[in-house]
C-alpha cells in the first residue's frame, strides 16, 4: 500500500533525523565536557607545582617541573617566561598556561602545560559507535513496527475499502462488512455502506419503475390488439347476422313443410348449427359493443339465483347438481343486474361443462373484505397451470370444439371491471376450479 509505505517511511526518517541530532548533540556536550576536564586538570596541577615552590629560587621551581613532567608522559610540562606563553590549543593538543607568582608581585614565569588529547577521540568514537548502534536499532525497530501498524491500521482497511467499492462498481450491492471504528477510515467505511444503501434502493426503484412500465406498455399494446379485434369481430358479426337468420328461418320452414323424417332430421340439424353461430355472433358483438352499464343498489342474491335457474336445464342434461348458499342474501352493491347475470351465467355454463356426469357445482355468496363475493365451484379435471395466465384472453379456450368460443370469460372480467370488481380464477390440474366475482359492498339504507 503505497500510502502506508510513505507513512512508514516518513516516520522513520523524521525519528532516524530525531534521534541523529540528538546523538550529535550528546557527543558534543561529551567533548566539551572532556575539554573542560583536561583543563581543570592542567589548573589543579598547575596550582599543586606552584603551591610546592618555596617562592625563592627558579631552580627550585623548574626541577619540580621536571619531575611532574617525567612522572606524567601524556603531558609535557615546562616553565616559560610571559613572553613566550603564546601557543595555543588545537584538535590534537590542549594547551594551558599557569602564572607563577606570589600575593600581588609581578609574574616572572608561567607553567605551560601541553597535553595530546587523540585519547579522548577513541572515547568519543566509542560513544559514537554506540549512538550509530543505537540508531540502527531504533530504525529498524521503529521500521517495522510501524509497517506493522500502518498494514494493520491503515493498509488492510483501506484494501478492503477498495475491494467494496470496485464490486459495488460491478453491481454488486449487497450488504458489506461493518466497522466500529472512530477514525476517518470508519467514517468511510459507513459512508461507503450509507452510499450502497441508497444505491441499492434507487436499483429496485428503477427495476419497479421499468417492470410497471413494460406492463403498462404490454397492456397497452393488448388494448389495441383488443380494439383491433373488437372491430373485425364487429365486421364479421354483422356480416353473418342476417345470413344465419335466413338459414335458421328456412331450416325451422323446411323441417315444418315435410313429413320426411330424414329431411326433418337434416333441417334441425341446419337449424342447430346455424344457432349455434348466432349465439357466437352475439357473443362477438358483446365483445366489441359492449353497452356502459346502467348501475343501481340491488340485492346481488336474486341476480345469482336467476342465473342458477337459467343454467338448470343444461345441468340436468349434464347430470349436473346446483347448489347454492349465501351469507347475506340481501347484501346490495351498485350493478347492472342483466350484465352481472351474464357474468355468472357464463362462470355457471363453464362449471357445469367442465364437471363431470353425478358432480356437483356449489355456488356461495360472502360478504368478505368491504366486497360481494360470489363462488362458483366445481370438480372438474381443473386447468393446467401453463393456461391460467391465457384464460382471459379473448379466443383462448380449453373447450372441445363446439363447446365455446374463447370470448366468455373475457367478456365476464371486462363487465366486472366496468362494476367495480374483478373476475378470479384458482385451479389445480385434477383438482376443480373456483371462480370468484367480487363486488364493491354498497350498504343498505
Amino acid at each position: 500500500m503505497r500510502i502506508a509505505w510513505k507513512l512508514t517511511t516518513a516516520l522513520t526518517v523524521g525519528a532516524a533525523l530525531f534521534f541523529g541530532a540528538h546523538e550529535w548533540e550528546r557527543e558534543r556536550r561529551e567533548r566539551a565536557a572532556l575539554v573542560a576536564d583536561v583543563d581543570r586538570d592542567h589548573r589543579d596541577l598547575g596550582a599543586a607545582i606552584v603551591a610546592s615552590w618555596n617562592g625563592e629560587s627558579h631552580d627550585e621551581l623548574r626541577a619540580a617541573v621536571g619531575r611532574v613532567s617525567a612522572s606524567r608522559k601524556e603531558l609535557t610540562v615546562a616553565l616559560v617566561a610571559p613572553t613566550m606563553a603564546r601557543r595555543t590549543s588545537d584538535q590534537h593538543t590542549r594547551i594551558s598556561y599557569i602564572d607563577v607568582r606570589r600575593g600581588t608581585a609581578t609574574s616572572t614565569a608561567m607553567i605551560e602545560i601541553a597535553e595530546r588529547i587523540e585519547w579522548h577521540g577513541s572515547v568519543i568514537g566509542a560513544l559514537r559507535r554506540e549512538a550509530i548502534g543505537a540508531l540502527a536499532a531504533l530504525i529498524v525497530f521503529f521500521f517495522v513496527m510501524t509497517a506493522v501498524l500502518s498494514e494493520r491500521l491503515i493498509a488492510k482497511p483501506t484494501r478492503a475499502l477498495i475491494a467494496r467499492t470496485r464490486r459495488i462498481g460491478e453491481g454488486d450491492l449487497a450488504p458489506g462488512f461493518h466497522t466500529h471504528r472512530g477514525d476517518e477510515l470508519g467514517d468511510l467505511s459507513r459512508a461507503i455502506d450509507a452510499m450502497r444503501g441508497k444505491l441499492a434502493e434507487a436499483r429496485e426503484e428503477v427495476l419497479r419503475e421499468s417492470v410497471a412500465r413494460s406492463s403498462a406498455v404490454e397492456q397497452l399494446r393488448h388494448a389495441d390488439r383488443l380494439g383491433t379485434v373488437g372491430k373485425l369481430a364487429a365486421g364479421i358479426a354483422h356480416e353473418l347476422g342476417t345470413p344465419l337468420n335466413v338459414i335458421t328461418g328456412r331450416a325451422t320452414f323446411l323441417a315444418r313443410a315435410t313429413d320426411v323424417a330424414d329431411v326433418q332430421r337434416q333441417a334441425g340439424a341446419i337449424a342447430e348449427a346455424a344457432e349455434r353461430l348466432s349465439r357466437l355472433v352475439k357473443q362477438l358483438l358483446s365483445f366489441a359493443r359492449r353497452s356502459e352499464p346502467c348501475l343501481r343498489a340491488q340485492p346481488v342474491w336474486p341476480v345469482v339465483e336467476r342465473a342458477t335457474v337459467f343454467v338448470e336445464p343444461l345441468a340436468r342434461k349434464r347430470g349436473v347438481t346446483l347448489e347454492g348458499h349465501c351469507d347475506d342474501k340481501t347484501a346490495f352493491a351498485d350493478i347492472d343486474a342483466t350484465q352481472i347475470e351474464q357474468v355468472l351465467t357464463n362462470l355457471l355454463m363453464n362449471a357445469i361443462q367442465a364437471s363431470p356426469p353425478m358432480a356437483r357445482v356449489e355456488v356461495r355468496g360472502l360478504i368478505r373484505d368491504g366486497a360481494v363475493v360470489i363462488e362458483v365451484c366445481d370438480s372438474g379435471a381443473g386447468i393446467a397451470e401453463a393456461d391460467l395466465p391465457r384464460v382471459f384472453d379473448p379466443f383462448f379456450t380449453t373447450k372441445d370444439v363446439g363447446e365455446g368460443t374463447g370470448l366468455g370469460l373475457s367478456v365476464a372480467r371486462g363487465i366486472a371491471a366496468e362494476h367495480g370488481g374483478t373476475v378470479t380464477l384458482e385451479s389445480r390440474r385434477g383438482a376443480g376450479t373456483t371462480a370468484t366475482l367480487r363486488l364493491p359492498l354498497k350498504r343498505a339504507r
